[in-house]
């Protein structure tokens, strides 16, 4: 595939055909090097088409570069020799070509119980022949030792590798085959873990369309269309085979290096490719002027400038296919501005075709001048979610202050099209408010949205943002088990929060998504024990004040410490603010129903400030409440009740009680 397109060839010497688990590859490569060859009766279920004879007559010259896929986690062996299961199905219909009856082998093969193998085999209609083969069948998962050892053997007998792991591609219910994904987090992991480069085309499929990626008959989604494994080479070329190009230009013999260049940038002359031509051209002229040719090269891509110039001028049209055309030929030409212009009347086709342009503009131009095509095409499709999510992340990239200069409206139309995490780290950047939506939030983007909010010290924040999510859930399942971790973290890091409030917002807030979680509820009851202390303190000190900036942290309590109401309530009767003290007294009374000393002040200040119905009441209350230990209160209480009875309502103004003036009187 694209042979032609980029001047490179495929050596098939040796190569007996695709091959999908890493044991496969490893017996591959050792094939194509002449270290290993399988037994002939095996030959028809590792590569059916494959003359083996003919093969094994060949040689192998070490090729540039080895793209080695790992589509499978299945190792199905024959005396340790791996064979495929669609060859194994095509051999064997009567075993293999129901789902049913070799569920059952393998689950035989499986274990390697030799009489359970052989006692099926023997219920099928075999010949010997047949029955000696596949009762040596054995069949396990690859594992990521497996993995591991297996990559580190391919670096070993290969000069250079790319590894390329299925594609994560979206069932109808718009979920991942759970297997493949786990299989293509294992080959990443392992790539990493040797030291490997490796490739997950995943994502090149997701900016693709998976509609348009995957071909209409592959039923389990794992064959690419034409038009998508076009694109996905394309991705190779720049991932991989360019590099492995630069590099054998760069360190082969001067005549070597003229081989492989000349035809390369021949065939990306005749694609438009100027830019990568040129590119490529002035470093080689840099580093290796004894390489031959390259005035020949120098000479091909001037008359290719001067023909794409020629073209681009004589394109008058105004259609959109005219403005596309002209938007791709500035592009060969580097003409960004120029490109920037086209896009904004719409050059450009789909947002795949897009983001290609963008990354020209950007691996041969400047920065700025990918941003100003983004913006462009923005611009004439504010309402694309696609577009609006690239420009904001290369905003966010490159230059995030960008975002107040775009008109209010403006702004708001990009937030509102972008992922809430996203809208949340761009706004950050630039030092914008914003209120982000995490109700429409994933479960792995609440997470990342507390992670960030954690790593830019709003813990409060990141704990309010997984409260409101986890509010909005309707069908709420287990919370993501990264978030445990950072709910700890949370906890321990109250102590540092300066504003109490907040503080105690954070642990709240934690205990509403977690209401055992321990660290949470020891921090909340030492919290809870220190503001007491300084409520107390602040009390004994007479210093009303104090108490008063108590009340906001206090509120944020899940179960208020309700002394500090009376406290207050008992200092403003001692200052002679007698309607503070009521109205104070008041919300204590309705959170204590049975604190009787909170109705003797309201009885004493109502009295004092002549409200007789607030007065009458709260004696009542002290009547009712009172009990052997407090008698002297309701003998107070009775006494102003009969004082109040005797006396005309206007003349109860005029009574005082002098003799508790003082707060530490008050029972």
């Amino acid at each position: 595939m694209a042979q032609d397109r980029y001047g490179y060839v495929v050596n098939r010497a040796r190569n007996y055909g695709y091959c999908h688990a890493s044991g496969e590859a490893v017996q591959q490569a050792r094939f194509m090097l002449g270290l290993q060859t399988p037994p002939e009766e095996l030959w028809p279920l590792i590569a059916r088409n494959a003359d083996f004879g003919v093969l094994a007559g060949q040689a192998h010259d070490l090729s540039d570069l080895y793209v080695v896929e790992l589509s499978s986690a299945k190792r199905i062996t024959v005396d340790g020799f791996f064979v495929q299961l669609n060859y194994l199905a095509h051999a064997y219909p009567d075993v293999f070509g129901d789902q049913s009856i070799a569920r059952a082998f393998w689950d035989c093969a499986a274990d390697g119980d030799q009489s359970l193998i052989d006692a099926f085999l023997e219920a099928r209609d075999l010949s010997d022949e047949d029955f000696a083969l596949l009762r040596r069948l054995r069949m396990e998962f690859t594992t990521p030792e497996h993995l591991r050892a297996d990559i580190k053997a391919l670096q070993d007998l290969l000069p250079r590798t790319l590894f390329v792991t299925h594609v994560d591609a979206r069932q109808a219910d718009g979920v991942p085959i759970a297997s493949r994904s786990s299989y293509i987090a294992d080959v990443k992991d392992a790539a990493r873990k040797t030291g490997a480069r490796v490739y997950d085309p995943t994502a090149l499929m997701l900016s693709f369309g998976q509609k348009d990626a995957i071909a209409d008959d592959s039923t389990g989604l794992a064959h690419f269309s034409d038009d998508f494994a076009k694109a996905l080479v394309a991705d190779w070329m720049t991932v991989a085979i360019a590099p492995a190009v630069r590099d054998v230009v760069r360190h082969a013999a001067p005549d070597r290096a003229a081989d492989v260049f000349l035809p390369y940038a021949q065939n990306c002359l005749a694609h438009g490719d100027l830019l990568e031509v040129g590119d490529k051209l002035d470093d080689l002229i840099r580093s290796r002027p004894d390489v031959p040719r390259l005035e020949t090269v120098r000479d091909l891509l001037s008359t290719a400038r001067a023909d794409t110039a020629e073209a681009y001028a004589a394109e008058t049209g105004s259609a959109l296919s005219a403005v596309r055309k002209k938007a791709a030929l500035a592009l060969q030409l580097g003409r960004f501005d120029a490109v920037a212009d086209h896009v904004a009347k719409g050059g450009f086709g789909s947002v795949f075709a897009l983001r290609k342009i963008v990354e020209i503009a950007a691996k041969f131009g400047t920065a700025a001048a990918a941003l100003q095509i983004l913006k462009a095409a923005w611009e004439a499709k504010p309402n694309n979610s696609d577009i609006a999510h690239d420009l904001a992340q290369r905003l966010l990239d490159e230059r995030p202050e960008m975002l107040t200069d775009l008109a209010p409206q403006a702004k708001e139309t990009l937030l509102r099209h972008i992922g809430p995490l996203l809208q949340l780290k761009l706004c950050h950047a630039a030092g914008v408010a914003c209120a982000v939506d995490t109700a429409v939030a994933s479960a792995e983007e609440i997470v990342a949205i507390a992670a960030h909010l954690t790593v830019v010290d709003d813990i409060a924040g990141a704990a309010r943002a997984v409260r409101d999510w986890r509010t909005a859930q309707t069908d709420a399942g287990p919370l993501p088990a990264d978030l445990h971790p950072m709910f700890d973290r949370w906890s321990a890091a109250v102590d540092t929060v300066k504003d109490r409030e907040v503080a105690l917002s954070i642990l709240a807030d934690i205990l509403f998504l977690v209401p055992q979680h321990r660290p949470a509820r020891t921090a909340l009851r030492d919290l809870r024990r220190k503001l007491r202390l300084e409520i107390r303190a602040a009390f004994d000190a007479e210093d009303l004040p104090m108490l008063d900036s108590f009340v906001a942290a206090n509120t944020a309590l899940p179960d208020p410490l309700h002394e500090l109401g009376l406290y207050r309530a008992r200092l403003c009767f001692a200052a002679g603010d007698d309607a503070a003290a009521i109205r104070i007294g008041d919300q204590v009374a309705t959170d204590l129903p049975d604190n009787i000393s909170v109705r003797v002040l309201l009885m004493r200040a109502a009295m004092r400030s002549g409200d007789l119905v607030t007065a009458i009441g709260a004696a009542e209350q002290v009547c009712a409440l009172s009990d052997d230990k407090t008698a002297r209160l309701r003998i107070e209480a009775n006494r102003l009740l009969d004082q109040c009875r005797s006396l005309p309502r206007e003349g109860a103004s005029k009574l005082t009680l002098v003799r508790f003036q003082s707060k530490r009187v008050v029972a």
